[in-house]
């Protein structure tokens, strides 16, 4: 995993010793219930977390870049299934011809942030990084992400990315919530060529 640095944060892979702050961090329920996952429920539940589904490749630990200290989550993933199954029903619009050639190339973010920490642009300055390195440092066509219909904050930072929103996952069955919740999520997307542009890259 490469480490990145922004102005005010480091991204890097998650550690054992993470887990008493993202069990604080965690354990706020509109953390988790937004993004999909039951709230944190204790350090060694947070442990847990942090070896089952955090420990790997692709999903970094925000840490503010001075101190260290843990403030959230962005993880830079294979696309779902879910999405690029859209894509070949011809439910996704938009998508050049080079993205839709190299689909299982592109990438899927998804994030979250504490909530002291919410409200500074920290979220927004983690995303542009973690895009950045997806086009400049992986070549990857095109990134998507994914946020629950009625999560409008989530929906902000992908707009400001330059994200456009190109579908919707209908009835989405939430597993890591407890009994039988289903959402519907909106699908954004933004293509190198798009990223490129914003960027003033040639």
């Amino acid at each position: 995993m490469k480490l990145l640095h922004t102005e005010r944060l480091t991204l890097r892979p998650w550690r054992e010793d993470d887990a008493p702050t993202l069990f604080a961090l965690g354990s706020e329920p509109s953390i988790g219930l937004n993004a999909g996952w039951s709230p944190i429920r204790d350090i060694e539940n947070a442990r847990d977390v942090i070896e089952s589904v955090l420990s790997n490749d692709f999903t970094y630990a925000m840490t503010l870049r001075e101190s260290d200290e843990l403030v959230g989550c962005i993880a830079l993933k294979p696309v779902a299934e879910s999405v690029l199954s859209l894509v070949h029903k011809g439910q996704i619009a938009g998508l050049e011809t080079d993205e839709l050639d190299n689909l299982d190339q592109t990438r899927e973010i998804g994030y979250w942030l504490g909530v002291p920490y919410q409200g500074r642009g920290l979220m927004q300055e983690a995303a542009e990084a973690i895009l950045r390195y997806a086009f400049e440092g992986l070549s990857a066509p095109g990134v998507w992400a994914l946020h629950e219909a009625s999560n409008r904050k989530s929906e902000r930072v992908m707009e400001k990315l330059g994200m456009d929103g190109v579908g919707m996952l209908s009835h989405v069955h939430m597993s890591l919530l407890p009994g039988e919740v289903f959402w519907d999520e909106h699908v954004h997307f933004i293509g190198r060529s798009r990223w490129m542009k914003n960027n003033r890259i040639s």
